[in-house]
């Protein structure tokens, strides 16, 4: 009898060591030159552990990364659409309660932090970074950049309530989702909390998007601080009251 593995968190193959650097050439904290011989080791019995499961479900229709890393090839592998998990606390997607809308960033899977605040750095408008502990974080392959925040950008540390977190996207302009270089589906269930709540998605190009979104968010390329304010986001971002 064969295994079925339904594989719906990206963190689940402990990605997090797999993302590029700002090179884009060389795995961080992972890299296969650089493990020991023990953890070479239980990469290789995970991925030969791996060759046993039939089927793997998967929140991202681009299987690439997976392949190469896991050897999760495409026929082993099938797509299942993720949801929204606001839709309780939605009501009137189009009601909002501050005066002075922001862009927000927020989630905490392969956060490409460094980036969102470059990108504020050239523009006026108020932000908010939306964080958990820092050691969450971390567990999830984001890079902390908590310090030396740019004044347009307030560091909010989230509570963990739901409807509280609603709150912050309904009453924001432009959600912001900059990702590191991943082979998983991160901010997958961001941007859909933030359509679920019509606003307007900045993402960074990653299994997230690809083959799933067309025109209904902005792509953007990873760990780019320059295309977060071109073209079509400048068109959405001008209602945005400079800070000060």
């Amino acid at each position: 009898m064969g295994l079925l593995a339904a594989c719906c968190c990206p963190v689940c193959f402990d990605t997090s060591s797999l993302i590029v650097n700002e090179d884009w050439c060389h795995l961080i904290r992972t890299s296969w030159h650089r493990k020991s011989t023990m953890e070479r080791a239980i990469a290789s019995v995970k991925r030969l552990l791996l060759r046993m499961v039939d089927l793997f479900i998967l929140y991202l229709r681009d299987f690439t990364g997976y392949e190469r890393y896991f050897g999760i090839s495409a026929d082993r592998a099938v797509y299942l659409p993720f949801k929204a998990n606001v839709w309780d606390f939605v009501g009137d997607p189009l009601k909002t309660i501050e005066r002075r809308p922001y862009v927000l960033t927020a989630g905490r899977s392969h956060r490409d932090l460094k980036t969102f605040i470059e990108a504020m750095q050239l523009v006026t408008y108020p932000g908010i970074l939306l964080h958990q502990d820092r050691e969450i974080l971390v567990e999830h392959g984001t890079r902390v950049h908590l310090e030396g925040l740019p004044a347009n950008v307030k560091p909010v540390q989230h509570d963990g309530r739901r409807e509280n977190w609603v709150e912050f996207i309904r009453n924001a302009r432009v959600v912001a989702i900059p990702t590191l270089l991943t082979i998983t589906a991160a901010g997958v269930s961001v941007y859909l909390d933030a359509m679920a709540l019509k606003k307007c998605v900045i993402l960074s190009d990653n299994p997230a998007s690809r083959g799933i979104l067309k025109d209904e968010a902005i792509i953007i390329p990873p760990q780019d601080p320059l295309s977060a304010r071109r073209g079509r986001t400048m068109n959405f971002a001008s209602g945005l009251h400079p800070q000060g």
